[in-house]
């Protein structure tokens, strides 16, 4: 709700300082949206990411952002 007031035009990183899988994150978004995702799957990449962290200096500053895990 926060990235909803205006601070101009910023990208701006959200996340936390804890990976998740990716199926945790759809199961997150069926339960949240009480919708099946439909799920197409592919072979790995050289250039996909194994994993990732976001770097969210930004959101605390402009948004006073604060992590949460997913529940």
């Amino acid at each position: 709700m926060k990235a909803l007031t205006p601070v101009g035009f910023e990208v701006i990183n959200l996340g936390s300082s804890q990976p998740h899988e990716l199926a945790e994150v759809i199961s997150f978004t069926e339960t949240y949206l009480g919708k099946k995702a439909h799920i197409r799957r592919f072979d790995f990449q050289k250039t996909d990411m194994k994993a990732t962290w976001a770097d969210i200096g930004k959101a605390q500053r402009l948004l006073d952002w604060k992590t949460r895990g997913l529940s």
